[in-house]
């Protein structure tokens, strides 16, 4: 048998108390998985990642996991706050 992997990793934003996407990417293979992009993001907003992975064997899926960063506060301090 074969184990695949397929792994998404979503940049997501609070925006009211709820995350949602801003962007998203993935990747599959048969070999450790991993994701590395650079994003830019908007300032005065809590961020953080929410990554899905899917194994499969033989096509069949065996198993789910998902797992979110801690959440980070972006601020541009070079941009003058308006009083």
């Amino acid at each position: 048998s074969t184990d695949t992997g397929t792994l998404y990793m979503y940049l997501q934003r609070s925006v009211n108390g709820s995350w949602t996407d801003v962007n998203s990417w993935s990747t599959s293979g048969t070999e450790d998985l991993g994701i590395s992009e650079n994003y830019y993001v908007s300032s005065g907003y809590y961020y953080r990642v929410h990554v899905i992975a899917y194994v499969f064997t033989s096509g069949t899926l065996v198993e789910i996991a998902t797992q979110n960063s801690n959440s980070v506060y972006y601020c541009n301090y070079s941009v003058a706050p308006t009083l």
